[in-house]
């Protein structure tokens, strides 16, 4: 009898645990920043945890924002079993958006609208590796997902917080002119993906031809094929830049402490859209997107 009290209580505590950790997913107040790419600046777009409430027996967020397609309609997302659902508005049910559990080679599929709320396709993501980032001390697990329709995008997904691209895959209504993603803050921790870009700061675009005079920095030619070059009018001290892929992902990084130019070598860089991110000695941020052959 005592042993089955036991049993009793340990079962009754590990349902409480899952229980509080599903309620601990996004907490209200937390926030996606998002970099959009918008001509003449890298602006930044966000989502929020805007409120809790009860959606066929769960316990679930209220999400308001929107990435490259401008605000959305309040969403809502519970998590269970370090699983992530969301509320389908036409079939008033909830969908699979994210499973944090599967590793190399496992898929899950999720029923996404291409259109708004429009009707569902099946689309398949499938975990062709996965990594970890360490942000603010801590080990984050990161799934590089591809998808079996090639007009929906959603890039790396990581443990907790969701895509790099947008919280919500991008169909090729959006096209993929949003992310990465730039921070993630909750009231635990705020984590910055971006190290030296602020949450919610505007990125300058750079022009990309010697010809626009009356920028400070001239980032040509685009497209390269082996190099691209870097003017500073005046000389850059003591700054430096970081070299993106189009998901995201930091390419390389250096220093930048010359009199006027600087020659960057691309030749060995998989064809492909890069964005570079250059800051100069007076913290000023500057952007330009180029296109390696």
């Amino acid at each position: 009898m005592r042993r089955m009290a036991i049993y009793t209580i340990f079962f009754y505590l590990s349902m409480q645990s899952i229980q509080m950790a599903a309620q601990n997913w996004a907490p209200v107040g937390s926030k996606w920043y998002y970099t959009n790419w918008h001509y003449p600046a890298f602006t930044f777009t966000t989502i929020e945890v805007i409120g809790d409430t009860i959606i066929d027996g769960h316990d679930s967020r209220i999400i308001e924002g929107g990435c490259i397609c401008g605000q959305i309609a309040p969403r809502f997302l519970y998590a269970d079993s370090n699983r992530v659902f969301w509320y389908h508005q036409a079939s008033q049910s909830f969908q699979l958006l994210y499973d944090f559990n599967k590793g190399k080679g496992e898929s899950w599929s999720i029923l996404f609208p291409r259109y708004g709320d429009g009707p569902l396709d099946t689309v398949q993501f499938t975990v062709d590796s996965v990594s970890n980032v360490l942000v603010n001390n801590d080990t984050l697990r990161m799934q590089h997902v591809r998808t079996s329709d090639p007009s929906v995008w959603i890039g790396e997904v990581i443990e907790g917080i969701g895509s790099n691209i947008c919280l919500f895959p991008l169909n090729g209504v959006c096209g993929p002119g949003s992310g990465p993603l730039r921070c993630f803050e909750s009231k635990e921790t705020t984590y910055n993906f971006q190290d030296g870009i602020p949450c919610d700061s505007v990125i300058y675009w750079v022009g990309t031809s010697p010809s626009h005079e009356r920028e400070p920095i001239r980032v040509f030619p685009n497209p390269t094929t082996d190099h691209i070059t870097i003017e500073y009018e005046g000389g850059i001290r003591d700054g430096y830049f970081q070299l993106f892929s189009s998901t995201g992902q930091e390419v390389f990084s250096g220093k930048i402490d010359v009199e006027r130019t600087y020659q960057l070598a691309v030749h060995y860089l998989m064809p492909g859209t890069y964005l570079l991110k250059i800051v100069d000695g007076g913290g000023r941020f500057y952007g330009s997107v180029f296109v390696k052959k």
